[in-house]
């Protein structure tokens, strides 16, 4: 053997393995784009237990929604969970015309629910508005929820944008009971990643007990005619199943329709 051929030995090896290399390259990529890209989807992590007795559906029968004084919701409260009035944080502001209170409190998985309760009053904050449970976690995920309580009536889901964050919001209402069931996943930065499809694992932090019945529902929410207009306008009717969902980018001028057509 030369030493030609010896010192060109090294140089043709290096040669094959780089055009070698760059076949697997462009392969790899001919594949990325013929193949269908799947929408993306944070990861909620694995599913953990979580009871439907946790969502209390025979407690909030004795809540008086619409006509229940705070001293009723007090009582109830007291009667139901075995607490102590002290053993509840009751904000009054006396100061404010008219005058605000705000009832809450909080209790375990072995002691009630497992969530942080606040309640909200209207007219005058005089008659139970609404009750607002922040599960502790573990959260329920969407299929749980579902699991649970059946399929809702309607839903909501759409991209929202705050001052600091984007994300995806998804509500499910469930009229007939009189609970909406909400879920929001926050971007606060570029490389998180908000869902482009709702999955079974979507997680639902919040759930709002109010009473019965579509418009009283929207109205509880917003505590206004414009405001309950604009919540019904973007429901939509459950669409058979949790892959069939939408997520909708809700722009001011569909609020300004939803006002408009309400106007008619």
């Amino acid at each position: 053997m030369s030493n030609e051929t010896v010192h060109r030995l090294p140089y043709e090896w290096s040669r094959a393995a780089l055009n070698k290399l760059l076949l697997v390259l462009v392969g790899a990529l001919l594949t990325a784009c013929v193949s269908p890209v799947r929408p993306s989807s944070p990861d909620f992590g694995p599913l953990e237990p979580f009871p439907c007795e946790r969502f209390g559906e025979s407690r909030w029968q004795e809540f008086q929604f619409g006509v229940g004084l705070p001293d009723d919701v007090i009582a109830t409260v007291t009667e139901l969970w075995g607490f102590d009035r002290d053993q509840l944080r009751i904000n009054l502001r006396s100061d404010l015309d008219p005058p605000y209170i705000g009832i809450g409190w909080s209790d375990s998985v072995e002691t009630g629910l497992g969530a942080a309760y606040s309640t909200n009053f209207r007219d005058g904050h005089r008659y139970l508005r609404r009750i607002v449970l922040e599960w502790n976690l573990p959260e329920p995920a969407l299929t749980q929820i579902i699991d649970c309580l059946g399929p809702p009536e309607y839903y909501s889901a759409a991209y929202v944008s705050g001052t600091e964050s984007t994300g995806v919001g998804l509500d499910l209402w469930y009229v007939e009971k009189g609970f909406v069931a909400r879920g929001l996943v926050d971007a606060y930065f570029p490389w998180q990643t908000l869902p482009e499809v709702i999955t079974p694992d979507f997680r639902m932090d919040l759930f709002l007990v109010l009473p019965p019945g579509l418009e009283k529902m929207a109205y509880s929410l917003r505590n206004s005619v414009e405001g309950a207009n604009r919540e019904m306008c973007v429901l939509k009717p459950w669409p058979g199943s949790i892959e069939a969902i939408e997520i909708d980018e809700i722009e001011d001028i569909q609020f300004e329709l939803c006002d408009a057509s309400a106007s008619d």
